[in-house]
């Protein structure tokens, strides 16, 4: 499953999440890990079309001590231009999206899907 996130680095971020729960790369069988980083890489490919960025950064963090704040295995697909520096985020320093504004970033990525 993917969707946008609330709070994004940038326009486009996206999560991709496995619909059965598991908290992350350690407890998930390696076939769905695969499957969700398959679903990763379409998404990945539409999301930096859609919002034109001159590359992506897939971000998938595992446990408190490498910042994971949500307990069930996500990937990040965050997208990126030319001399944007990939700092740490921390999703108390960025903003929440209006819903407008996501449904409008969304449509755009489905049409590269």
């Amino acid at each position: 499953m993917a969707f946008l996130d609330i709070k994004p680095v940038n326009e486009g971020h996206a999560l991709v999440i496995s619909k059965a729960h598991y908290e992350g790369i350690f407890d998930i069988p390696s076939e769905l890990l695969g499957d969700v980083h398959k679903v990763t890489k379409t998404i990945a490919a539409a999301v930096k079309q859609a919002v034109n960025a001159d590359g992506v950064s897939i971000v998938q963090q595992n446990g408190k001590a490498a910042n994971q704040e949500v307990f069930h295995i996500h990937v990040h697909i965050i997208p990126k231009f030319l001399g944007q520096k990939m700092n740490p985020f921390n999703k108390n320093d960025l903003q929440f999206v209006d819903h407008k504004q996501l449904d409008i970033t969304a449509a755009k990525i489905k049409n590269h899907l």
